[in-house]
Order: C-alpha cells, then structure tokens, then sequence
C-alpha cells in the first residue's frame, strides 16, 4: 500500500473516494497497532500510506481523520520512541494547518493532555 502512494492514481482515488479509503484506512490502522509488535511492519505502512495522504491530499484527510481513537493514538505516538513518531509529528503538523481539522482535534488533544486513554 505504502508504495502506492507515490501514484498520482492513488491520490485520485483517495480524492474520488476520500471518507470511505480514509475511514477504513483508520480502522486498518487501529487494528494493526493493537495487534502489537507481531504488526508493526504494517502499521508503519498505514502511517506512510496517512502522511503522503497529508502532503497531497490534507484536505481529505483533515475531513476524515476525526476518529477520537486514531488521534489519540497518533498523540500517543508523538510522545514515544518508534519508528512512526516522526511520522505522527508530521501528519498532525500538516493538518493542524487547517482551521476546521484545528477545531474538531482541539477537545481531543485536550482529553488526551488531561490524561484519557481510549480502550485498548
């Protein structure tokens, strides 16, 4: 998946088809990282697969990516050593540039801050 990203059919599929590729990429994703370190390869392409999707197509990732779970995770991940933090830094980096995605990520950062862990 990850080296499809490079593909400029790729990126028209997930502008075509933005909510349901990103809302079952988010689910793949969530699903691998529970899956634990037996996954790890996987979810590492999902976090590839999410940030080429933030460079090329942030919109439809900061309309889709509002899953409370996958923002946590992806806060979680900022703040640990493994391979998809910078991954995470930058996907949240790029679309906190867009005021909406700001808004809607805002209470979850702050549950996140306040010390809420979503289910495991």
């Amino acid at each position: 998946l990850m080296q499809c990203t490079a593909s400029q059919a790729f990126m028209d599929v997930i502008q075509q088809f933005s909510e349901p590729c990103i809302k079952e990429l988010v689910k793949l994703g969530v699903t691998l990282w529970n899956d634990g370190a037996g996954s790890i390869e996987s979810f590492i392409d999902i976090m590839h697969t999410f940030h080429a999707i933030s460079l090329h197509r942030p919109d439809a990732l900061s309309c889709h990516l509002r899953e409370a779970d996958m923002l946590h995770l992806l806060l979680r991940l900022e703040k640990i050593n493994n391979p998809a933090t910078s991954l995470a830094s930058e996907i949240l980096k790029t679309l906190g540039k867009d005021r909406s995605f700001k808004r809607a990520f805002a209470p979850v950062k702050r549950q996140f801050e306040e010390g809420y862990r979503s289910e495991e």
